[in-house]
């Protein structure tokens, strides 16, 4: 990678979130008795996105000398990642209890839309259309969990591999329970032939690829683009700023929010199936481990 050394990259996050359960609902959001399981989702969300950050000084609790002591860290590429988290509510409808654990730390903007589908395209627009002078801008449903610590970091590097031209999306997978296997992809394929699709090449074929990333990836157009999640340069969020927002693609409230708005504008990509393991984004709240039981395992 060619980044900068001793640079801060600046990251503006806006989380879409929704609460109020339902009996006639499907939606994990509004699904009853599921105040818990939603409760230890966006915990695990907020905290995953904060934990993105990195710093040039951490601190150390000297229990001897009742002291706190300053430490410089080893951070990769030198580089310092600031996280600005906005999260978007409709009136009351959200947990609160949890939204105040992290008081201080994120903006929660409260809304009164008149319905709350509107909230995830609220909250996408915004991100897209009312800032600038960020260098990457994140959205993601607010059940999504990034646990890699290198996930910025292989957004910087696809960013200088590849044209701006392309979106780049996680896997997003479940962790499985019991008897499952360990963890569940769940957004595909959709016809039996994407992984037959070419790989996509690099635009900067010289463009080194870290060691520590792990094996060199590839990158297809996948059947089924949507991850609950976007991660846009400062160039691409410019880019789609001044042409029309409104998403040609109306698939359900949270696909067009994530999905739908970039698909006139971008192409997308995801790691092939034999690199799925280069980038990919918890799902906290399962909702397809159930077919582990009702679907075939199929063999080799």
């Amino acid at each position: 990678m060619t980044i900068t050394t001793n640079k801060v990259i600046t990251v503006c996050v806006a989380i879409p979130h929704f609460f109020l359960e339902s009996a006639a609902s499907a939606y994990g959001s509004s699904r009853k008795n599921n105040r818990l399981r939603r409760s230890l989702a966006l915990g695990r969300c907020l905290s995953s996105v904060l934990a993105l950050g990195t710093s040039n000084i951490d601190f150390l609790l000297d229990i001897n000398s009742q002291h706190i002591r300053p430490l410089n860290p080893v951070r990769p590429f030198n580089l310092d990642i600031l996280v600005l988290v906005n999260i978007f509510t409709n009136q009351d409808f959200c947990l609160d209890d949890v939204l105040t654990i992290y008081n201080g730390r994120i903006n929660v903007h409260r809304t009164s839309l008149d319905s709350p589908s509107q909230l995830p395209l609220f909250a996408s627009r915004w991100l897209l259309t009312n800032l600038k002078n960020f260098d990457l801008y994140l959205y993601l449903e607010d059940d999504l969990a990034l646990l890699d610590p290198m996930f910025i970091f292989k957004y910087l590097w696809f960013q200088e591999s590849y044209s701006s031209s392309y979106i780049l999306m996680p896997h997003r997978f479940e962790s499985a329970v019991a008897n499952a296997p360990s963890r569940l992809l769940v957004d595909g394929p959709n016809n039996i032939n994407v992984n037959d699709s070419e790989p996509i090449p690099p635009n900067s074929p010289n463009c080194t690829f870290p060691e520590l990333f792990g094996p060199t990836p590839s990158f297809i157009s996948p059947s089924n683009p949507h991850s609950g999640f976007y991660l846009l340069s400062s160039k691409q969020q410019q880019d789609i700023r001044g042409k029309q927002w409104k998403p040609q693609y109306y698939i359900s409230p949270l696909e067009t929010a994530a999905t739908g708005v970039l698909l006139p504008h971008f192409k997308i990509l995801k790691p092939s199936y034999e690199s799925y393991n280069f980038l990919t984004i918890d799902h906290c709240d399962p909702s397809f481990l159930s077919y582990l039981s009702k679907w075939p395992l199929q063999n080799q």
